[in-house]
């Protein structure tokens, strides 16, 4: 690596262990967050409400994306982590959970966080294992028929579909707006994410999904990541600017090309 790569890696591991306990201990101590309002988390809390009125369950997804090994999806793991917390708040209101999977390992993930949530609530009898669905085994088009078919056969107040989802989003996405249940959805594929503005009621645009989780329940922890991720970025794309700005001084042979932070 040379001294440029090694500076940069350097700084943004500093920045990524180093902020999120730095962010902690400010949101802790008072310090107020300004956050840019994500009309879709309204959406989720309003139908939580409802599901424990109407006892129609509140149906999540994160997707088909794999968790195996070295292919593990961050969308299918935003999408878990999003699930657990709408789990906790609708076992805490006596609300119903259904769930659909696309992959072994998330299915045995969403199994076992919706068991504890109501466990920890105190409704161990409302966990029903039967809504736990896996639908298919890494296969986007057979895992969105699947879901096709559960939204069209089964009563849910609403489906939240954020997580890994492909050009099949669209076949679950037109019939469930054909009966008119609440849809809100996130993913960062450009196909699904153009199928799910014209379908969904609200969309979790790209790195939306990422910060969801920390919207619905707020807490310190969650609010240093988002606080983190800002920072990275802003770093990221200042490094680039940086190296683009050596590379071209290189080239015109204002900087020598031994520069030590000359970018190779």
């Amino acid at each position: 690596m040379s001294p440029f790569e090694i500076l940069v890696v350097s700084l943004i591991l500093t920045l990524a262990i180093a902020l999120p306990f730095v962010y902690a201990r400010l949101v802790t101590g008072g310090r107020k967050i300004n956050r840019r309002p994500l009309p879709p988390i309204d959406l989720i809390n309003s139908a939580l409400a409802r599901s424990a009125e109407t006892g129609q369950p509140i149906h999540v997804s994160p997707g088909s994306g794999s968790l195996d090994g070295s292919t593990i999806n961050p969308e299918t793991l935003a999408g878990l982590v999003l699930a657990q917390r709408i789990t906790d708040i609708a076992a805490r209101r006596g609300a119903g959970i259904a769930a659909s999977s696309g992959d072994p390992i998330a299915h045995l993930a969403l199994r076992g966080t919706i068991r504890r949530a109501y466990r920890d609530a105190g409704y161990s009898e409302d966990y029903r294992p039967e809504l736990i669905q896996l639908l298919a085994a890494n296969d986007p088009i057979a895992f969105s028929a699947g879901l096709s078919n559960r939204i069209t056969s089964e009563p849910m107040e609403a489906s939240i579909t954020v997580g890994s989802f492909e050009q099949g989003y669209l076949l679950f996405a037109e019939p469930g707006r054909a009966h008119n249940i609440l849809q809100i959805a996130g993913t960062t594929d450009q196909q699904a994410l153009t199928a799910a503005l014209l379908t969904a009621n609200g969309t979790l645009l790209g790195e939306e999904i990422y910060a969801a989780e920390a919207y619905i329940t707020p807490t310190p922890l969650g609010f240093a990541r988002i606080l983190t991720h800002d920072v990275l970025r802003s770093v990221i794309i200042g490094v680039i600017i940086l190296g683009i700005i050596l590379v071209s001084l290189g080239q015109l042979a204002i900087l020598p090309q031994d520069f030590p932070l000359l970018p190779r």
